[in-house]
């Protein structure tokens, strides 16, 4: 091979050039597709998290409804408890004011025994 001229430098120089160009083209395609492969996979495990998440704050708020539930049910059993002793002690304060109003009664000459 033997050059000729100055066009056939050229000719040789531009067929380097575009070798070494398409090398780096197909370079930045399989870049490219490696970026957009990993980025994929971080989507991926983004979404997994995400979802592990959403399910733990669905767990959450399920065990505080069922909490809150108890609780309100807990809380009438011992407010009905409470009523039952007041209405106990006012019952028997009653006994008790009534007992005495007959005991300072002067009709009454008996006194009840117990």
């Amino acid at each position: 091979m033997i050059l000729e001229t100055s066009q056939d430098i050229l000719y040789i120089t531009v067929s380097v050039c575009a070798l070494v160009f398409t090398g780096f083209l197909c370079w930045v395609l399989f870049y490219l597709a490696h970026l957009l492969k990993q980025s994929n996979q971080i989507t991926e495990e983004l979404h997994a998290k995400m979802t592990e998440w959403a399910e733990a704050i669905d767990e959450i708020k399920e065990k505080v409804i069922n909490t809150a539930a108890t609780l309100s049910s807990l809380g009438d059993q011992v407010g009905r408890v409470v009523d039952f002793i007041n209405r106990r002690r006012d019952a028997k304060d009653e006994r008790e004011d009534s007992e005495e109003e007959l005991e300072e009664s002067p009709r009454s000459p008996r006194r009840r025994s117990r």
